[in-house]
């Protein structure tokens, strides 16, 4: 799981931000063929907003370690579990 944080945390600030978790998101979705799925990126930030203010906890405007592996452990967020997995490699492709 700190692996995926620290692939998410583009700028490595040990945190992450709202655009890094936008990002995750919808590269997830494009990688998975659903190059559709950008044109709901309002709808992508709205969700990941409300995600920040049920898990940021001390309320900074982003996540650390322990707050992202809170959110994690809820769906619809534990399908980005699947980001660090299924690379091309382990597909067998």
């Amino acid at each position: 799981m700190r692996a995926l944080f620290d692939e998410i945390d583009v700028d490595g600030d040990g945190r992450l931000s709202q655009k890094e978790v936008v990002s995750l998101i919808e590269s997830t979705q494009i990688r998975e063929g659903r190059d559709w799925f950008c044109k709901y990126h309002s709808q992508t930030v709205s969700r990941v907003e409300e995600a920040f203010k049920q898990f940021d906890i001390d309320r900074n405007g982003s996540l650390e370690y322990g707050e992202f592996i809170a959110m994690m452990a809820v769906k619809p967020w534990t399908a980005l579990l699947d980001f660090g997995r299924n690379t091309p490699d382990e597909k067998g492709a």
